[in-house]
């Protein structure tokens, strides 16, 4: 399975609802929904991208709101626990409406773009090759390219199926995407392959889950600390903690000289964040 550019394994399927998923890969953080033993069954809901938390947990921002909302605010959903219920019991209900997520959802995904320093000094240009070349970017690829340029708002939100339910629709090319050079899609410089990758187990979590999304590296020099538990303080420990499935992009950083560690760190300097993301929204 291959999409933009990006392989996701292989299934084999003989017929509706009749899929062999053993091969899927980087689609899933539910090792017991990979299909281990070969057995076959629908696999509509496992072939999603979820490229939202760093598990992979989420298709939209607007599902990840209505977790993280409850989670850091303490705000229930309607939309999660229906309307007029107190499930919590502090006395308050319709704690967020339906329109108050849609319009937070608008809102963040309105925001202008990271972007990268243009244009790049000799030493960053040198590191852009060596991140490259010692296999940074076969996960953290840099630019990925959408079919067209229009982002679908859909309410209620069927994972499998974006298009149904839309209620508004953001042209990209408005919001500081540039056009790509065929199509009619946008570049998104997003250096992630939205894939799930074992990171080894000493960057596990209590429950012994090392599995990760890719951090999307775009913004990543203003976004210190690193890593899924910001265990990292600078972008030189980040790539140190690096292991499991990408323990030889650690060695080979590590086995470079000072000056080419030094051109790849800069590099990623160029990296950054919007001055101003919410200018004209």
């Amino acid at each position: 399975m291959n999409s933009h550019g990006i392989n996701f394994g292989s299934i084999i399927c003989t017929g509706p609802g009749s899929c062999n998923g053993q091969n899927i890969e980087g689609l899933t953080n539910n090792l017991e929904t990979l299909d281990p033993d070969g057995s076959l069954q629908d696999l509509t809901e496992i072939l999603v991208v979820r490229p939202f938390s760093r598990k992979g947990s989420f298709t939209t921002s607007r599902a990840f709101d209505v977790s993280a909302t409850q989670f850091h605010m303490g705000l229930q959903p309607v939309e999660e626990f229906g309307y007029f219920v107190d499930p919590d019991g502090d006395g308050v209900n319709n704690e967020l409406f339906v329109g108050e997520l849609s319009a937070m959802s608008l809102f963040l995904e309105g925001m202008e773009p990271p972007e990268i320093t243009s244009p790049l000094s000799d030493q960053a240009s040198a590191g852009k090759e060596t991140f490259s070349a010692i296999g940074c970017a076969d996960c953290h690829i840099p630019s990925l390219t959408t079919r067209n340029r229009f982002l679908p708002f859909s309410f209620p939100e069927v994972e499998s199926d974006p298009l149904q339910n839309i209620y508004r629709v953001l042209n990209l090319q408005n919001h500081g995407f540039p056009l790509a050079g065929f199509g009619s899609g946008v570049r998104v410089d997003l250096f992630s392959d939205l894939k799930i990758h074992d990171m080894g187990p000493g960057l596990a979590e209590a429950n012994g889950n090392s599995r990760f999304t890719t951090a999307r590296l775009w913004g990543v020099s203003d976004s210190a600390p690193y890593m899924h538990d910001s265990r990292a303080l600078t972008l030189r420990d980040a790539i140190l903690f690096h292991d499991g499935e990408r323990a030889n992009a650690k060695a080979n950083f590590a086995g470079l000289s000072a000056a080419e560690q030094s051109n790849l760190l800069m590099f990623l300097g160029s990296l950054n964040s919007p001055a101003n993301p919410n200018m004209g929204l």
